[in-house]
């Protein structure tokens, strides 16, 4: 038979084979006993070269050569033709030990082909396959003991049934495999009373439930240690805990789900996931109240929704809503409560995102684009290097409750596709800046440090630069603001205008288009729109006098709180207009043959409410 034990095998009886055939099997001249081995090198069973069996527990053999009427126990010789046959026979303290082929089991007995006290070992090459009613194995109401070890296959199909299912039962379990596949169910449903279970596997596939359900109680002690080269379901998750099995270690090169999260559901338990690669439908990990879980190796998410998680690898997408979160490297990191720490690497669509809880982040750009942040609740806390020469989105802080404390150095910039302007806006909350920030968009009306829209902006030993000099550090446009400058204090490279504090009325720069007829239509807030039109090309003969004559109609007005400039009167083919006061608005209802581009905008005075220094200089780097 293929791959079975020939005592003929074993001729010289002077010398000691430490390898025959298989490597099964060792030979010991001192006394004369062939020693069998399982896959991990304990022995199964001795017997003499002579043939005769020492008894320290049976082996039944089976094969597809075999005959199960004339099967013998012990008789390497008469193999069992079906794990049935040989299952019937088998006592408890027995293995069955299964040589290489194909075998189909029949049975719908509810233990499928276990038995209570009895081992299984499978030879390579070995292939289980299971369509009729139940499992391949249960124990459910073993008392004794039961392993499976070896390389074989197993494959369930067709109907309902796991490969393994163990239920409350008060002993350890082994399960050794090469490949196994359920199609209408789990592979392995699994609950101890506090005993251990070691699984070790190549591959496992479930396309009707989860690879590893774990169906035990609250606080039933288990521990299960798991290693595999993959584990995959296409209809579930791969690994899931119903209720606890108190510690869960996993070791596997890839746990994939491609119907839901991978590994779901840690529930009251210690687990610890060493895995390279593991991928589900939006997150890889999702954990419940749990005793600790850590993570490591490379995931598309977490999803971290109660216990302490410690990870050390990179998500894609990293989601705490509860609980405690701490290391790794994130891409797209979301935090709506608990406390999450961990290191942001993002890009032009990588959106750092707080509405609850407190996140310690530690910023890693170094690229063509900077990311978003958006605060609207919680509290953020930020730091590293945002460098980006293109920015795609800013940090925004709108939230009564939300706050940004940043210690860093953003370097800030974009293209005129990028509709962002301003490094940060604040709307509603607090924003406490510390460190270095840099707005590099040039000739930008609204490329500043901080557009304060509201809440409360507090300066500390920051640096605000802008690279437009008619662009405050800061603008507010709505009202006069108060900010809180600390000791720690304020430099800014713009003096112009009366400095960071003053206000700053809006300007535009009015170019005109053609040597035609020139209007424009302004409003100051005060009260109807007032038009200011010339036509006479003739008296006007160039675009220059057409600018000039421009300026006089708006500064002849009596009521408009609007004032025209030019740099070079009867030279210049434009002019300026601007609000005479912070207060006044300046609106351009209408225009004909001129193009309009704003210089500032109406930014209302800031108040120094609590003190330290600002110094400004445009030397300031």
């Amino acid at each position: 038979m293929s791959g079975a034990i020939n005592y003929t095998h074993v001729t010289d009886t002077s010398a000691d084979f430490a390898s025959v055939a298989n490597s099964t099997y060792f030979y010991n001249k001192a006394d004369k006993l062939v020693r069998f081995k399982d896959s991990t090198g304990a022995v199964l069973e001795i017997f003499s070269a002579s043939g005769g069996t020492i008894n320290n527990g049976r082996i039944l053999y089976v094969a597809t050569t075999g005959v199960d009427a004339t099967g013998a126990v012990g008789n390497m010789a008469k193999p069992y033709l079906t794990l049935e046959a040989a299952q019937t026979a088998a006592a408890s303290g027995d293995v069955i030990y299964v040589f290489p082929g194909t075998y189909v089991l029949t049975t719908v007995a509810s233990s499928g082909i276990a038995k209570n006290g009895v081992s299984y070992y499978f030879e390579p090459n070995c292939v289980v396959t299971k369509a009729t009613t139940g499992s391949i194995f249960n124990t459910t109401g073993f008392t004794t003991g039961f392993n499976v070890y070896g390389y074989a296959t197993f494959t369930k199909t067709a109907t309902a049934g796991t490969i393994l299912t163990t239920s409350v039962n008060a002993f350890d379990v082994s399960f050794e495999a090469l490949d196994v596949s359920c199609t209408n169910d789990h592979c392995f449903t699994l609950s101890l009373n506090s005993k251990t279970g070691n699984f070790k596997l190549r591959n496992a596939t479930s396309s009707g439930g989860m690879v590893f359900n774990f169906i035990g109680v609250y606080t039933n002690n288990d521990t299960y240690n798991i290693t595999a080269n993959n584990l995959t379901s296409t209809s579930s998750h791969a690994i899931y805990q119903n209720q606890g099995v108190a510690n869960l270690n996993v070791n596997a090169n890839v746990v994939k789900s491609t119907a839901a999260v991978a590994v779901a559901n840690m529930y009251y338990s210690y687990n610890n996931f060493n895995i390279n690669n593991c991928v589900g439908v939006s997150y890889g990990y999702q954990t419940s109240t749990n005793y600790g879980t850590t993570i490591n190796g490379t995931t598309n998410g977490i999803y971290n929704s109660n216990g302490p998680t410690s990870f050390n690898g990179t998500a894609t997408r990293l989601l705490c809503s509860n609980g405690t979160f701490d290391g790794g490297s994130i891409s797209y990191p979301t935090v709506t409560g608990g406390q999450a720490t961990f290191t942001w690497f993002g890009s032009y669509d990588n959106t750092l995102s707080v509405s609850g809880g407190v996140a310690y982040v530690t910023a890693t750009h170094n690229n063509s684009y900077a990311a978003p942040v958006s605060v609207t609740g919680g509290k953020l806390y930020l730091t590293g290097n945002i460098l980006g020469s293109q920015s795609y989105g800013n940090m925004v802080v709108n939230g009564a409750t939300a706050e940004l404390i940043f210690n860093g150095t953003f370097i800030y910039a974009s293209t005129s596709y990028q509709p962002y302007y301003s490094a940060f806006v604040l709307t509603a909350g607090t924003l406490r800046l510390t460190g270095h920030i840099e707005n590099k968009i040039p000739n930008n009306y609204q490329a500043t440090c901080v557009l304060l829209n509201g809440g409360n902006l507090i300066l500390d030993r920051v640096t605000l630069i802008t690279a437009t000099p008619y662009c405050p550090p800061i603008i507010n446009p709505t009202s006069a603001k108060n900010i809180r400058i600390y000791a720690g204090g304020v430099s800014t490279n713009r003096s112009e205008n009366g400095g960071l504090l003053a206000a700053k009325p809006k300007e535009y720069k009015m170019t005109i288009n053609a040597h035609s007829q020139v209007s424009i239509t302004l409003n100051d807030g005060s009260g109807a729109n007032e038009v200011f039109a010339e036509n006479q090309t003739g008296t006007y003969y160039t675009i220059a006098l057409f600018a000039q004559r421009m300026a006089q109609l708006i500064n002849a007005s009596a009521t408009l709180d609007i004032t025209a400039t030019q740099d070079n009167p009867g030279v210049d083919t434009y002019f300026y207009i601007g609000a005479d006061t912070n207060a006044a608005a300046c609106t351009i209802a209408a225009s004909t043959n001129l193009t309009s581009l704003l210089l500032v905008d109406n930014s209302y005075l800031l108040t120094d409410i609590i003190g330290g220094t600002i110094i400004e200089n445009p030397n300031i780097i």
